[in-house]
């Protein structure tokens, strides 16, 4: 056989079969590389009867992309019955192949075809409808804008100085409620706070009360007037649950460390001897990481699910939005079911947001998560238009990778990031170049999922260490990069504006390796959004072959784009992109 069977790989579920509607069918198949230059799909129903005989139909296969050793071919078919048996037939270019549960075969086996037992309408993933809008925006409070003077925590340094782990700057909420008219000047509709619960530390991941906002952030009263002003200013709020860990000063852990093992609260960590030691490192108790400051909870004792379910019930009826969920991955899945359940009980449009930097497959399939923090997106985009470490055929590479172990609806809903408080800023990772910066940008907001920005990427702030990427917010006019802000005050309105970004497929345009220059495409009924990036020096053209009966105009111009002999030319300079809208007439 001239194909390499070793590589060829499908199942009847996960992200390789499952329902895009109640009647319609998605699969994929694995090969290698180059190994078939196309093939199909046959699919019927499973049931023979008497007195009904199904026909059998076919759809062609679609290539997804490559990952660098493996293709992927994908088809979608509607079944009616909601009940498919289906098999491939792959073509080498020589001659045909069959591939069904009996494996690879050289003729059509009339049994073991594979089967999806029915598309249940139930078991299709449901989202909150206002995501479709989504453009988001981090907020560490701190370091956002001191609206109340008269709250600042002791030894608050002046705005603007050099940070440190341990240091304070006066942000709160009410300095938060105070630039509303900067989020929805720039345009985005919901945000995401950093933790706002009690703590001793700035950014407030060492929790020491679950029900209380922090007194220097305003406290709850302060919390409950911001919730009011975003809304009325049509603004989603969604807050972060630091559930993995709690914080040394919370209540429950003083209890043990005073009374150990006749401490009620005992088995609320995972403690391994007595007395409790809270040196670091030496510490005696597992920990977030290795940080002492923040033991870990004990998921498995029913008391402490019920602590975290009644502190997500409180603040959930106080009207948020949604929740980012730290350390996602470190907790059991059953309890995240549970807290699905009840979060969506309270609130149905609720927003659950898992922190997974890496696969985050096992909390995507309907019963947990809505979306997690898409740092597999991150990462080739940093590589490639960043640090420069890539070429354009990686980059398609890893992208492909990234977006092909999910589901459609759930590569929609990706929360895509280029920066956030876990990483330095990305504009000192592009050493400054506010072009690179400019590319990477516009990328997040042309690819599929969520968009987020990162609070003070708009303006150029940098920040070449986590610490320093938590500086305080600039809003000194001149000293912020105002063509940035133009630009993601563009990209927010095309983001919103253009179906084909919100709802759009999405297929690789151009890849040169040589040039630079990556080029994709997303398509949404009759409209599609081609874009086109060049991360080098020099001019670069691209050309391509289109389709007669379309109109083209640029979207930087909002001018027509001409077409010759039914080709798209385009000239790029050094780090350039180009938007072109495609409309079919």
């Amino acid at each position: 056989m001239d194909l390499q069977q070793e590589a060829i790989y499908h199942v009847p579920k996960d992200e390789y079969s499952y329902p895009l509607d109640e009647q319609t069918l998605k699969v994929t198949i694995r090969v290698k590389k180059g190994d078939i230059a196309g093939g199909k799909v046959l699919f019927t129903d499973r049931y023979d009867h008497p007195q009904y005989t199904p026909s059998i139909e076919q759809v062609p296969l679609k290539k997804e992309g490559s990952d660098g050793l493996f293709e992927y071919w994908s088809a979608a078919f509607v079944a009616p019955k909601r009940r498919p048996k289906y098999i491939f037939m792959l073509n080498t270019g020589h001659r045909s192949y069959w591939y069904s549960e009996l494996g690879l075969t050289a003729d059509r086996p009339a049994a073991r075809w594979f089967e999806f037992p029915y598309l249940a309408g139930v078991d299709l993933p449901h989202y909150p409808s206002w995501l479709d809008e989504a453009i988001f925006y981090q907020i560490g409070v701190d370091r956002f804008y001191n609206g109340n003077p008269d709250n600042d925590p002791d030894g608050a340094l002046p705005w603007g100085d050099e940070p440190t782990m341990t240091t304070f700057f006066g942000g709160d909420l009410e300095g938060v409620i105070k630039k509303i008219n900067y989020l929805t000047e720039l345009g985005v509709n919901a945000v995401y706070f950093n933790p706002l619960f009690l703590s001793p530390s700035t950014f407030k991941y060492d929790t020491e009360d679950y029900y209380l906002v922090d007194p220097s952030f305003g406290g709850n009263e302060a919390f409950e007037a911001l919730i009011q002003a975003f809304h009325k200013a049509g603004i989603k709020v969604v807050l972060d649950a630091v559930f993995n860990h709690a914080g040394k000063r919370f209540k429950p852990f003083q209890d043990v460390v005073e009374k150990g093992k006749d401490s009620a609260y005992y088995d609320w960590f995972i403690i391994h001897d007595w007395p409790i030691n809270m040196e670091e490192p030496g510490h005696n108790y597992d920990t977030f990481a290795y940080t002492a400051r923040m033991p870990k909870l004990n998921h498995e004792h029913p008391e402490v699910r019920q602590y975290l379910l009644d502190v997500t019930q409180f603040w959930t009826e106080k009207g948020i939005d949604g929740w980012r969920l730290d350390v996602a991955n470190e907790l059991d899945h059953q309890f995240w079911r549970e807290f699905r359940m009840l979060v969506k009980s309270v609130n149905p449009e609720a927003f659950i947001l898992g922190e997974i930097w890496l696969d985050g497959t096992t909390w995507l399939q309907g019963d947990q998560f809505d979306s997690i923090t898409n740092y597999l997106f991150r990462a080739p985009v940093l590589d490639f238009f960043g640090e420069q470490s890539i070429g354009a055929t990686s980059l398609d590479e890893r992208l492909l990778s990234a977006r092909i172990r999910y589901r459609e609806q759930q590569n929609r809903y990706m929360f895509n990031l280029i920066g956030s408080h876990d990483v330095p800023r990305f504009l000192s990772l592009c050493e400054g170049s506010e072009e690179r910066m400019a590319l990477a940008t516009v990328f997040l907001f042309m690819y599929p999922g969520i968009p987020m920005v990162y609070y003070g990427d708009e303006v150029g702030m940098t920040g070449s260490t986590m610490v320093q990427a938590r500086r305080c917010m600039v809003w000194d006019e001149a000293k912020q990069n105002k063509r940035l802000f133009q630009l993601y005050q563009s990209c927010i309105q095309w983001r919103k504006q253009l179906n084909p970004l919100k709802f759009g497929d999405f297929e690789t345009l151009y890849v040169s390796e040589e040039d630079q220059v990556y080029g994709f495409a997303r398509s949404y009924e009759n409209e599609a959004v081609w874009a086109f990036f060049h991360n080098g020096v020099g001019k670069r053209q691209v050309t391509l072959d289109v389709p007669e009966g379309s109109e083209w105009i640029d979207l930087q111009t909002q001018k027509t784009v001409s077409v010759e002999n039914e080709q798209l030319q385009l000239e790029l300079d050094a780090y350039e992109y180009a938007l072109i809208m495609k409309k079919t007439i």
